[in-house]
């Protein structure tokens, strides 16, 4: 990918008067007590959001938060605590982030920062890599529970899925996209998931996933390393069910207000 310079971002966010909107009237401070009493939150109570230059709420969640000056100084997918991501748009990450995957397989076309990322929340990774360098590069870095190959024909390459079970997850990130949807399809479990990465580039890989009747869902916005955004789409078999990691479904995102609504405080779950 082409990388374009910080400033791009920095100067995109500097001096911009505009306020986001306010929270919603009825707000209360997460976590929820059981008794919640509606109310508002005051002005005062609110964040600062004025924007101040380099130091602009916004370039803190960004840089700090997320960990994308970090990743751009260390030019590596990984979060503020130099811990590993996979090369997908934040959002796309977030939502991840959010189910439980410690019963379920994943497969990579592509791998990197992102089969260690897996290794750690799922129960197993097959990862085919097409380029000899880096597959020997990262070899040395990934769980155990991670099963990396090097593939280096075509058609061997996208058709290597086709020596396994079916997958819970199936991500593609790597070499020969439209191909490897092909192949994916008939290797997704029911219930199931396919991840494509830079589907703005892809669309007629795309086209061929949702052509098979999966839903198409878009992730766009910044991610690590690049200075610009790009999107992440999730594709996902009609019956998917995965089970979320925390108690509710979405869960507070990076930068987010850490609040729910006091509406819903005496509806019982």
């Amino acid at each position: 990918m082409l990388l374009r310079p910080f400033r791009t971002i920095r100067d995109t966010l500097r001096g911009r008067s505009g306020r986001p909107s306010a929270p919603a009237t009825g707000a209360v401070a997460a976590p929820r007590p059981a008794n919640a009493k509606q109310g508002t939150r005051s002005p005062a109570s609110r964040p600062d959001r004025t924007p101040a230059g380099p130091s602009h709420p916004l370039l803190d969640i960004l840089n700090n938060g997320y960990g994308f000056e970090r990743s751009r100084a260390e030019r590596m997918p990984v979060d503020s605590k130099g811990q590993p991501l996979p090369w997908y748009t934040y959002p796309a990450i977030e939502y991840i982030r959010q189910l439980d995957l410690s019963d379920k397989r994943v497969f990579e076309y592509g791998g990197g920062s992102s089969s260690r990322f897996w290794g750690g929340i799922a129960q197993s990774v097959v990862t085919v890599e097409k380029n000899k360098a880096w597959h020997d590069s990262i070899r040395g870095s990934i769980p155990a529970n991670v099963n990396l190959l090097w593939v280096p024909d075509n058609p061997a390459y996208e058709r290597s899925i086709l020596a396994f079970e079916p997958f819970d997850v199936i991500v593609i990130d790597g070499s020969e996209r439209y191909q490897c949807a092909g192949c994916a399809i008939e290797r997704l479990k029911p219930g199931g998931l396919i991840i494509l990465d830079n589907s703005d580039w892809y669309v007629k890989a795309a086209g061929r996933l949702r052509a098979f009747g999966l839903l198409q869902v878009d992730m766009t916005g910044f991610g690590p390393i690049n200075c610009y955004a790009w999107t992440t789409s999730f594709f996902f078999h009609r019956d998917f069910s995965f089970r979320p990691r925390g108690a509710t479904q979405p869960a507070h995102g990076t930068g987010s207000l850490r609040q729910y609504a006091a509406e819903e405080a005496d509806i019982e779950d």
